[in-house]
């Protein structure tokens, strides 16, 4: 029953770095968001809870057993679930007037035991990256997918494992309201949780509460209910509070659900849109993929001062360190020389083996990074030697993997190398489109909106994409590239990915309309579509 911490600050953090609380989740909820979820739970039932057995799979403190207990329609049996001793320890006196069956152990050890059947399941999960989770419950939790059938990624929240095995605990309609943080709508690692609500539910329902809705809970979160099913009976429909009427299609598989806070306007001039002749998907005009990946970045891309302290001019090539280096939507070597100016990392170190062997003041950098243990580090480590990393040749095309306001394709006219924090590829021979006329498409509503369905957000309001979801993007495919140099003006006089004026978007967008008109009857929509999605984003 916790809110857990949000975002990518503590992505790849260690054990040893993070506080003993978000380690085990350890965030409770607030009485008004219980009273809300005990509501939405007797809903989905269509019934009172009195005589049901009900499931609390991480009780923590005991702020829904202490409601359930109270209630009118107390549940007849309330099995409640904690690994924490501390916790457990509180559970029987948060349910005096009817006591709780506490297990005072991990929620997988109790679920591998095949207990009988729940009539409903409500709750907050512990919100804890998967690395932090102990070895013996990821075994336990992976044992308990695979028996069903399924998997999640490696890294993973504990909520997802946590939440698919909790839904396995009901009998076939019980009812389910789970607090849960607002990735559940978009990101990969959540997938396959959407996958098996679009099977296994009926009467599914979301309520969206923004951060700051209740006090202590600083995070966007949802209220999901409904009833599980057998496999393939769900009805793969939701109600979605404040945007949706009952009834309305999940989308398939796996993909994102952020579309389904869209007005239905706004979800038409998509549909729209997408249909007109000149819209294509990004992967049907060019091919983005992941560019060098060192392993220390840090270590491998360096300075002006740290290549000279080094004599590494044999091994330095040009490099965008960052997307944020450049305002403008055409690299230059100007840009370059300015990031060098500023002290930025400007130069990948490439130690192939067609180039010189490491001179005396070279293998003293190399040194530096054995005492801090650089060549242990995953990708070193597999690597012979450790230092000699495989350099991706730069592309025409640049993207960001990570944005802020939002994504900026970029022409690498300077032919810089870049890591992996930045895309790169070329168009593909059979759109018939040049560099140029990509990198003008891209920054429409109409892509820019596709950006925040198909991509996803920890946190921090940053959009993250990966090579599939770019491959999903809608552009609009005209041969517009002459256009390119006023619009790279246009982005560095507003300060490129700090454009808050949307300036770029608004000139793109104008470009585009002036001879589509199809696609300027629906900016307005479009427009207001991704105002909603990139307001909620930056809004967490």
């Amino acid at each position: 029953m916790r809110l857990g911490p949000s975002g990518y600050s503590a992505w790849m953090r260690r054990a040893d770095e993070v506080s003993p609380e978000k380690l085990r989740g350890g965030f409770y909820t607030p009485a008004p968001l219980v009273m809300f979820t005990l509501e939405r739970l007797r809903e989905a039932r269509g019934a009172s809870l009195t005589g049901a057995t009900v499931l609390e799979p991480s009780a923590g403190d005991g702020a829904f057993v202490r409601a359930l207990a109270a209630a009118p329609d107390a549940p007849r049996r309330l099995i409640a679930v904690e690994r924490e001793p501390s916790e457990a320890a509180k559970l029987p006196f948060a349910a005096a007037a009817a006591p709780a069956e506490v297990h005072n152990e991990s929620f997988f050890a109790w679920a591998a035991r095949a207990p009988a059947p729940v009539d409903a399941v409500v709750g907050n999960p512990p919100f804890v990256r998967y690395q932090f989770v102990p070895a013996e419950d990821r075994a336990q939790a992976d044992a308990l997918l695979h028996a069903q059938g399924r998997a999640v990624g490696g890294v993973a929240n504990l909520w997802v494992p946590f939440v698919l095995v909790a839904l396995h605990q009901l009998r076939p309609g019980g009812a389910f309201a789970l607090v849960l943080p607002a990735e559940l709508l978009s990101t990969a690692s959540t997938g396959p949780l959407r996958a098996a609500l679009s099977a296994q539910s009926e009467a599914l329902r979301l309520d969206l509460f923004p951060r700051g809705s209740f006090p202590k809970v600083l995070q966007e979160v949802v209220v999901l209910s409904g009833r599980w099913v057998a496999a393939g009976e769900g009805r793969a429909r939701v109600g979605l509070s404040g945007a949706l009427g009952p009834e309305e299609p999940l989308p398939p598989g796996e993909g994102p659900w952020t579309g389904l806070v869209l007005d239905a306007e706004s979800r038409a001039a998509l549909a729209e849109a997408r249909l007109l002749p000149e819209a294509r998907p990004f992967g049907a005009l060019a091919r983005l993929s992941v560019s060098t990946v060192t392993g220390a970045n840090a270590f491998f891309t360096v300075t002006d001062t740290t290549l000279a302290a080094f004599d590494l001019t044999p091994w330095a090539r040009p490099l965008l360190a960052r997307a944020g280096h450049t305002g403008g939507l055409i690299v230059t070597e100007a840009d370059h020389a300015a990031a060098r100016a500023e002290g930025e990392r400007a130069w990948l170190l490439d130690l192939s083996a067609d180039r010189p062997p490491p001179h005396a003041r070279a293998l003293a950098y190399l040194q530096t990074a054995e005492a801090e243990g650089i060549p242990e580090r995953y990708k070193c480590r597999v690597r012979r030697p450790w230092y000699r990393v495989p350099v991706v040749a730069p592309g025409a095309l640049l993207l960001a993997k990570r944005a802020h306001l939002h994504h900026r394709l970029q022409h690498n006219a300077a032919g810089l190398l870049t890591t992996d924090t930045i895309y790169q590829g070329a168009p593909l021979p059979s759109a018939g489109l040049s560099a140029a006329d990509l990198v003008v498409s891209f920054h429409t509503s109409l892509t820019l909106l596709s950006v925040e369905l198909e991509g996803r957000s920890y946190g921090g309001g940053v959009s993250e994409l990966v090579p599939s979801e770019i491959a999903r993007l809608s552009l609009l495919s005209l041969p517009l590239g002459e256009h390119l140099p006023q619009l790279d003006a246009l982005s560095r006089a507003h300060g490129g990915q700090a454009d808050a004026a949307e300036a770029l978007i608004e000139a793109t967008d104008a470009l585009f309309a002036a001879r589509c008109p199809a696609y300027a009857a629906l900016l307005p929509g479009l427009r207001r579509a991704l105002g909603v999605l990139r307001g909620r984003r930056l809004g967490r």
